[in-house]
């Protein structure tokens, strides 16, 4: 059980981002039904997201939503290790929908697009950056997006440091990275940093826009799976 405590260390990165920006109820298991049947039982929720849970097919399935980087759409189109792919294109067939991350949205796929909120001091969220002129880092899948981002909003990036997804971040390699300039990370960065932040470390909080279509469509599916079942459904 994911609660405001957890450490990155004990649940990961993502899902301690989740709880602390969504303040809802989180389980990670590396046996998602055990997850679904603990957030069951413990809060009687009616509706369970699985983050990332295409491919965890033991866990049964009311709706199904991919989520496509724009810009990198498939990539070579192969399966792993000879591409990006977990499954083929094919899969797309059954989902029920299909959102376009960025980039431009192909027929049949909604467009959503990640948008920037002001950045946020690790240390004292009240602050405000005067500074142009940064260092930034990142782990996640796409670094480059992230740098691109922060030059869109007018920084001038002085060094852009990438690590491999969820690296486990040491104070030494961030502290020599910061000494002269502020240093700028992303959102999930920020949640494995703030046990040993500095004073000019901060992050850049993004939030997921899409097209009101999209939300009305997936709130009938819900509607639609939930009829009939009461509170009782799961």
């Amino acid at each position: 059980m994911v609660d405001d405590a957890c450490s990155t260390a004990l649940a990961g990165d993502e899902p301690v981002l989740i709880r602390r920006r969504c303040q809802c109820p989180v389980v990670v298991s590396p046996k998602r039904p055990e997850a679904a049947w603990q957030l069951y039982r413990e809060f009687g929720v009616d509706v369970i997201i699985s983050d990332d849970g295409l491919q965890h097919y033991a866990l049964d399935r009311d709706i199904e939503l991919v989520v496509i980087d724009g810009g990198r759409r498939f990539g070579n189109g192969h399966l792993l290790p000879m591409g990006p792919l977990r499954e083929g294109v094919w899969r797309l067939n059954s989902a029920d929908f299909i959102i376009c991350n960025g980039g431009t949205a192909q027929p049949g796929e909604y467009e959503m697009e990640l948008m920037a909120d002001p950045l946020k001091n690790l240390k004292d969220p009240s602050l405000q950056l005067m500074d142009k002129r940064v260092n930034a880092v990142a782990a996640i899948g796409n670094p480059q997006r992230f740098f691109e981002s922060l030059e869109g909003l007018g920084y001038e990036l002085s060094g852009r440091y990438a690590f491999a997804d969820h690296h486990a971040y040491q104070s030494e390699e961030l502290e020599s990275l910061s000494r002269e300039l502020p240093l700028l990370m992303t959102e999930k960065d920020a949640v494995k940093c703030h046990g040993f932040a500095r004073d000019n470390w901060w992050y850049l909080p993004v939030s997921a826009r899409f097209d009101k279509p999209l939300t009305e469509a997936i709130v009938t599916k819900i509607k639609e799976k939930t009829d009939g079942f009461g509170s009782s459904s799961v």
